[in-house]
């Protein structure tokens, strides 16, 4: 006979402490309620928020800043455990992984975009050339990585789109330019053409752009 478990407080903490993240009741950067506050809340001992806090910050969903309190690190378990492999990944392996996913997103769009999607596009496209003019180099990566990623939503894959998020710091990482590379004008067409292969449901010519634009040296620190 099956034996019934009976679920630790811990672990109902756990699950409350979560269930207040992904919900949206605490957003990512928020600090979080005290120990004592929380214990309160929820009739528990202060040993048990401890326990479960200490938890969610191991797998990265919260992060105990010492003389500061406890903050909303992510709002999903499993961006916040790849966003830390990634840190201990190569240059070259993040930049493998960003082509991968770009290049599926890009071929997968031509396929499946709305008009929503391509109207999303042309705005970010704008947005990259009109920041790119102001001459603001900050700006302008964020404005890049919101082009890329609205590529990427075209494509209608959740997985894609959750994986490229995890991405965003390598993203906007400062670039630099070599004599392989293509050039810096080149890359820009190349967002251009990928825009208008995507609306013209021309697959190879996406794809061939994509390869332009992807061509990507990150900078080493």
């Amino acid at each position: 006979m099956a034996q019934l478990v009976r679920v630790s407080m811990t672990a109902q903490a756990v699950d409350w402490l979560r269930k207040q993240v992904s919900e949206g009741v605490w957003p990512i950067g928020m600090k979080i309620p005290t120990e004592a506050e929380l214990a309160d809340r929820l009739g528990v001992a202060r040993n048990t928020i401890r326990e479960a806090v200490k938890a969610l910050t191991h797998t990265g969903v919260l992060e105990v800043r010492h003389g500061s309190g406890t903050f909303v690190r992510s709002d999903n378990e499993v961006d916040a455990v790849f966003a830390r492999r990634l840190l201990q990944a190569s240059k070259a392996d993040t930049a493998d992984l960003r082509r991968a996913i770009e290049l599926e997103a890009t071929r997968l769009a031509c396929a499946r975009r709305t008009d929503e999607d391509l109207a999303m596009l042309r705005t970010a496209l704008q947005e990259r050339a009109d920041v790119h003019a102001k001459g603001s180099d900050d700006d302008y990566r964020d404005a890049d990585y919101r082009f890329h990623r609205a590529v990427v939503q075209a494509a209608h894959n959740e997985l894609l789109t959750e994986l490229f998020s995890c991405l965003a710091a390598q993203v906007k990482a400062p670039v630099v330019d070599n004599e392989s590379r293509p050039s810096r004008e080149a890359r820009n067409k190349a967002h251009y053409d990928v825009v208008a292969a995507i609306a013209s449901k021309d697959e190879r010519m996406a794809m061939q752009a994509a390869l332009i634009h992807l061509d990507v040296s990150v900078k080493l620190d």
